[in-house]
């Protein structure tokens, strides 16, 4: 569900307001989905061969990596208004340098 709304645009919404709500919850989901792949990737690191279902975790790790990178690179143009300019939420960059953190 993340990885679709990735696509939202600036014109989708009827007021600034409605916009930053939409961006913080949207930030909110890449921050779970950054917990789920960071602790995949750590467990995988530390357990080696014994992860449990390793191929499984692996294919899980690799889509969220990947929705995790779309999303953190639309959250730039959501966070437009309809003209251009840059609403710079606080949450949005919070979310950009604790993903820096976690790579």
């Amino acid at each position: 569900m993340t990885s679709l709304r990735s696509g939202t645009k600036a014109d989708s919404f009827k007021n600034v307001t409605t916009q930053l709500s939409f961006i913080k919850t949207y930030t909110q989901d890449l921050l779970e989905a950054m917990i789920v792949w960071n602790a995949l990737k750590t467990s995988r690191k530390v357990l080696g061969a014994e992860m449990p279902m390793a191929e499984e975790a692996q294919k899980f790790e690799t889509k969220a990596e990947q929705v995790l990178t779309e999303g953190m690179q639309s959250l730039d143009d959501m966070s437009k208004d309809k003209t251009g300019k840059s609403l710079k939420p606080a949450f949005v960059e919070y979310a950009k340098d604790v993903l820096e953190k976690t790579r």
